[in-house]
């Protein structure tokens, strides 16, 4: 949710999910990828995710330029858009610590 940040529910009951955590940042397209969610966090640029637990935990991010608004993960590369900043290649081959590739303006 773009205004109330990256919400993170227990659905194992499906006509019943809880809301379990909350974090309060801008959430742009977050992008699943087993047990990562990817988020384009506006002027924050790139967090990664751990939800294999029950209390998902921020382990990596990059600052970028321009505000990140939108991304795709490939295999090990994120692929993110980031207004002024164009097209910003991004490697997470070690999630924890995404490292920028290159960018297109």
């Amino acid at each position: 949710d773009y205004y109330a940040g990256l919400r993170v529910f227990d659905v194992s009951t499906l006509t019943s999910p809880t809301e379990m955590q909350t974090y309060t940042l801008t959430c742009v397209n977050p992008f699943v990828d087993g047990s990562l969610v990817y988020v384009a966090a506006g002027a924050s640029g790139l967090y990664v995710f751990n939800i294999s637990t029950s209390t998902p935990t921020l382990i990596g991010s990059l600052s970028t330029n321009g505000s990140a608004s939108f991304l795709d993960v490939v295999g090990t590369t994120v692929y993110l858009g980031a207004a002024a900043g164009g097209l910003i290649i991004i490697d997470v081959s070690t999630p924890s610590s995404p490292v920028e590739l290159g960018s297109f303006t």
